[in-house]
């Protein structure tokens, strides 16, 4: 009796904490109904940053996510009812911290147009996760900005308006306007401004970062301080770089230096349209690199001198900036303003090619030029020990993936002659192995060369080798990295993620899905320097995958990444995600498109296809899925896939808003 009692707790209890557990994963979805995500940044295996975006609040929420989405910050909330033109994000590692910048629209205000969100913002840690707190916001208002402000508070007697304004731009801390007139009185905030205003204190001459350091004063335990609340969170050096340009849009891109932030240089011009009225529009002169971030993962202290006078070519939109700025090797590449020259950049040096190629082949030529054999031999006794236990290391894991490929491509060939139910077993097989192997290989070997790279840091060297040590342990994380990337090949971390929601694999939703999607394409960018673009449909709803099905599909976008790499000759790679009604099913459809040199359409449809796109053909059939493939020569391939799904996820969300 006792045991059976002992029994029904356990089951209940476990019942209970799995309908809590499907309670919180759902919360995420069911508190943002209105809202679609917009970008996504992978911190670790842990978390991510999701923007998310509603056309219907005209609304930006900026949230700190973990990987089950049961738990969230939001960490920044734009106003309501205002459009962005852009916003970028990025995440250093090193600093552990977020960069987000917003070129935003204005919204108008007594006759007069103030921008409220745009400017640069970071977000760091504040008690071990992000939040609002821990939000640092970079930002001077031009000249024709800050004045449009004055002038409407000057004929609106708008204290409000102005001082909401000013407060949202300076430091993190509490604060208020204050000036002593003539006869030694105090005056703050409204009355403040008012006395500045009336006795003319306030000129269009004014510098305006000097006007609010001088009248914007910080109040600590209740007090009023000399010291100033506008400092750009202690960083004025910051104002004459990377707080201006704040309504264009930019980049972020990350090469040995740093961090760097391109902006747009822009001017307006005025323009015609159809029906003969004259509109202003702005036109993009150049792109200019800023150094955000330095080495050290510290903000950076001044201008780059170096690159200060090189003007780069602008593109048609930020995100086609892989034709103008590129990271090569720990170089930054950019496009010269006359569009056929290259510029190089790297740790203070600079130097000029007449085209990409020729940059390209000259920065590879200073690359042999370095020997890592020889830089070994001059380091300490130990440190050969421990490299010569690294190449051991790397020729294990090769031998390892050598064995898995062939076992792969004997499994790949057996399969053509099983049926669906066989295949289907053995894929379930194969993914188990993955799994471990990536397992294997995390628990391990990747463990086991962090381990070196740390002996090889503590390694005393004398002051001349201190370089090629150095060199030996970036040569050591790049391994790291390259690990990592193939245990995730292996194995997405979502997968397993889904696997373990409730101990028996239940199912995936399309965030995941997406995800891995979305780290395949950075890690295909990354490896090939391709350009790798996903879009998805404005009108794109939540669909709802069994897990087989979400692995099956992740296996053919893999392949179908390969074969882009091996066959194609593609210099962009852009992915379109959407949904879609084919015989009354729901399906998603992934269209994938690359600018390579294609072949004849005939030779798709040949009974003997080449062996990736036999695979990818089976592994569509298999889950009820639809392929097609459209090329010509020359002109590139189109690759459409059609997967059927669920709109459960949509249906729950309508409900909850009833």
């Amino acid at each position: 009796m006792n045991f059976k009692n002992f029994l029904f707790c356990f089951i209940s209890l476990f019942f209970f904490s799995t309908l809590n557990v499907y309670a919180q994963e759902n919360s995420f979805y069911e508190e943002f109904p209105e809202y679609s995500v917009n970008k996504i940044i992978h911190i670790d295996k842990h978390y991510d940053f999701i923007e998310l975006k509603s056309t219907l609040k005209k609304q930006n929420i900026l949230l700190y996510v973990n990987n089950k989405r049961s738990e969230y910050n939001v960490i920044f909330e734009s106003k309501p009812d205002y459009t962005y033109y852009n916003s970028e994000m990025y995440y250093s590692k090193k600093s552990e911290t977020l960069y987000y910048n917003i070129n935003a629209s204005p919204q108008y205000v007594n006759n007069h147009n103030i921008y409220y969100d745009a400017g640069l913002y970071s977000f760091s840690k504040v008690k071990g996760k992000f939040c609002k707190e821990g939000m640092k916001r970079y930002f001077l208002p031009a000249d024709w900005m800050f004045f449009s402000l004055w002038d409407s508070f000057e004929k609106y007697d708008d204290y409000n308006l102005f001082l909401d304004y000013v407060y949202s731009i300076s430091d993190s801390c509490e604060k208020s306007f204050c000036v002593k007139t003539e006869n030694g009185q105090l005056l703050t905030d409204k009355e403040a401004l008012s006395y500045i205003r009336e006795n003319n204190l306030y000129f269009f001459s004014t510098d305006i970062y000097i006007f609010l350091h001088n009248y914007l004063k910080r109040i600590e335990n209740g007090n009023i301080t000399e010291k100033s609340a506008y400092t750009l969170n202690g960083n004025p050096f910051l104002k004459d770089t990377l707080c201006k340009k704040a309504l264009y849009d930019c980049a972020f891109i990350e090469s040995d230096d740093g961090i760097w932030l391109i902006k747009e240089n822009s001017h307006p011009q005025t323009a015609t349209d159809g029906a003969g009225n004259q509109y202003e529009k702005w036109v993009i002169d150049y792109l200019t690199p800023y150094l955000l971030e330095d080495k050290d993962g510290k903000i950076a202290a001044e201008e780059n001198k170096v690159l200060k006078t090189v003007k780069i070519c602008p593109v048609k939109t930020m995100d086609d900036i892989e034709q103008s700025v590129i990271s090569y090797k720990g170089y930054l590449l950019l496009r010269d303003i006359n569009g056929e020259s290259w510029w190089a950049y790297k740790e203070e040096n600079l130097f000029k090619q007449d085209g990409y190629q020729e940059m390209i082949s000259y920065l590879n030529k200073l690359n042999k030029a370095y020997k890592p054999a020889d830089k070994i031999q001059t380091l300490s006794a130990s440190s050969s020990s421990n490299i010569c236990f690294l190449i051991s290391i790397i020729l294990f894991i090769l031998l390892t993936l050598a064995i898995i490929l062939i076992i792969t491509l004997q499994s790949k060939k057996y399969q053509q002659h099983l049926n669906k139910k066989d295949k289907r077993f053995i894929f379930t097989i194969q993914n188990k192995e993955r799994t471990k192997i990536s397992r294997d290989l995390h628990d391990s070997v990747v463990q086991t060369v962090r381990a070196i790279r740390t002996d090889v840091e503590m390694l005393k060297v004398q002051p001349e080798d201190l370089e090629k040590q150095k060199q030996i342990v970036k040569e050591i994380t790049n391994t790291v990295i390259l690990l990592r990337n193939i245990c995730y090949n292996l194995s997405p971390a979502e997968i397993s993620l889904a696997e373990n929601k409730d101990g028996q694999g239940a199912g995936t939703n399309h965030l995941e899905l997406l995800s891995v999607i979305d780290t395949l394409c950075k890690q295909f960018s990354q490896k090939t320097n391709i350009p790798c673009s996903i879009n998805t449909d404005t009108a794109f709803y939540v669909p709802v995958f069994s897990l087989e099905v979400s692995k099956y599909v992740i296996r053919v976008f893999q392949e179908i990444l390969t074969n882009i790499e091996k066959h194609s000759f593609a210099t962009s790679v852009n992915i379109l995600i959407s949904n879609e009604e084919l015989e009354d099913k729901e399906m998603l459809k992934i269209v994938v498109i690359d600018d390579g040199i294609g072949c004849e359409q005939k030779e798709m449809t040949k009974n003997k296809h080449h062996f990736g796109v036999r695979n990818i053909i089976e592994s569509m059939n298999l889950i009820g899925g639809k392929v097609e493939f459209y090329t010509k020569p020359n002109e590139g391939m189109n690759i459409v896939l059609k997967v059927p799904c669920s709109r459960l996820a949509t249906e729950k969300s309508e409900g909850s808003t009833k």
